[in-house]
């Protein structure tokens, strides 16, 4: 059975402490499918992912279309963690809002880049289509519950656009 978890803050730490105390009881199972291998850790359902295209919407913004796993459900409101599939970020989760509708065949994210910091967003702007990701499944960001007003300025628009 999987589980998966609707509500946390910081996927990173969860991820490294519950893999590390758990790895030794053996308390983490693997599930593969044809196309898919999903890791469930604690409740955390992972999966590998490929970038299909990226644009840039502006000179450090950029538009990441992704593969969309068989099975992945989300809506309105949800984020995922993501990292690199590479051996330097495979352990460092960020939290990226969905910009996708629950309806579109593949998962969309907007993502700021800070080149400054040297890490996951910096890389990502590096990545190329077809670089293996690993994203989580969704979990609430908010709950949209229905039409309403809203402000947001900058990135913070992300999360209202699956609104439009």
């Amino acid at each position: 059975m999987i589980k998966k978890v609707t509500k946390f803050c910081n996927l990173n730490s969860i991820f490294t402490s519950n893999l590390t105390a758990n790895a030794q009881k053996n308390q983490f199972y693997k599930i593969q499918t044809a196309q898919y291998q999903l890791i469930t850790i604690n409740s955390i359902v992972k999966y590998p992912i490929k970038i299909l295209d990226k644009s840039w919407l502006t000179h450090n913004v950029t538009l990441l279309v992704l593969e969309k796993p068989e099975g992945f459900t989300h809506n309105i409101g949800q984020a995922i963690e993501l990292t690199l599939d590479t051996p330097k970020f495979r352990s460092q989760f960020a939290p990226f809002t969905l910009v996708s509708s629950p309806e579109e065949e593949q998962l969309k994210l907007i993502v700021k880049i800070y080149p400054q910091h040297h890490g996951l967003t910096e890389a990502l702007s590096q990545a190329k289509p077809t670089d293996p990701l690993i994203i989580t499944s969704a979990w609430d960001s908010y709950v949209y519950k229905g039409k309403g007003t809203f402000i947001a300025a900058g990135s913070g628009i992300t999360p209202f656009i699956p609104m439009f």
